[in-house]
């Protein structure tokens, strides 16, 4: 059996979604725009570490981070550390700095991370086409060499079930970041992954490129007016950075080594003490 069916239909009712909807709850006045959470889990599931129901890998964008085994009930101090910010409703606010045991628990997030919608419980398109769609990728990959600096994920329903397989990007070194993707399937997900590797920088991700702008569904952090502006124009109306054009992200010249994490690499609060040692809800089409 595939190893998505363990979700149920509705996620967000599992205690780390809801102690996530509190935090954000709780910091609304500090957060701007909309903050989507997801079940996720590795391709590879010899990779993930058994961890007790009261702990969870928590991967963060656009801060870029990846806290492995954090405690549930310490969701809202991650939030108010590296999700909130000062906004016009509180020009004040300060973020405080991470509880030490928390920070020792921070990694970096992967360079290319490659979220696909896998909730068969949700829909069945989704299970089907998506783990196919997870497996390809994976053997890509392994192809290719990239698996130090590209990472496929299985994460729960994102909306459009009639688009499976559904893709979301993350990145820090990719214009797609942020990017939504649907119709990628065994068929084409060697085409759609080159593409996304040798996007240029300075570009506008997805809506730009010739390859994958056919699969482009949108960008998160964009109204659905915005979307189909930059849809139209085929820019998200960037300026290029002039040492920036012609620059690909190529994900083949990246630094394979693992980023360095030494003490002081995320900010933590000496004082702080701990006592212990991934959405849309839809039923759409």
């Amino acid at each position: 059996m595939a190893p998505w069916p363990w979700w149920p239909k509705v996620v967000e009712r599992l205690p780390p979604f809801l102690a996530t909807f509190t935090a954000v709850a709780q910091h609304k006045k500090q957060i701007e725009g909309v903050v989507k959470v997801s079940a996720y889990e590795h391709a590879d599931l010899s990779s993930e570490s058994a961890l007790p129901p009261d702990k969870v890998d928590v991967i963060l964008y656009p801060a870029g981070v990846w806290l492995k085994g954090l405690p549930i009930r310490r969701f809202d101090h991650v939030v108010s550390s590296l999700v909130a910010e000062p906004t016009e409703e509180d020009p004040d606010f300060s973020p405080p700095m991470l509880n030490k045991k928390i920070a020792r628990l921070a990694h970096h997030a992967p360079p290319l991370g490659i979220f696909v919608c896998c909730h068969g419980n949700r829909d069945t398109r989704c299970g089907v086409i998506g783990e196919r769609l997870v497996q390809r990728l994976q053997v890509l990959i392994k192809e290719r060499e990239w698996q130090e600096n590209v990472r496929v994920f299985r994460c729960s329903h994102i909306g459009g079930h009639k688009y499976a397989g559904n893709v979301l990007v993350y990145s820090a070194i990719s214009p797609c970041n942020g990017d939504w993707f649907g119709g990628i399937n065994f068929g084409n997900a060697e085409s759609f992954l080159d593409a996304l590797a040798d996007v240029e920088f300075g570009g506008s991700g997805g809506v730009s490129d010739d390859t994958l702008r056919q699969y482009w569904r949108g960008r998160m952090g964009l109204s659905k007016q915005e979307q189909l502006q930059a849809f139209e124009a085929k820019s998200l109306g960037f300026e290029e950075d002039e040492d920036g054009k012609g620059n690909d992200a190529d994900v083949k010249d990246l630094d394979s080594e693992p980023w360095p994490l030494v003490e002081g690499a995320f900010g933590f609060d000496e004082s702080s003490s701990d006592s212990s040692s991934d959405s849309s809800s839809d039923d759409d089409d």
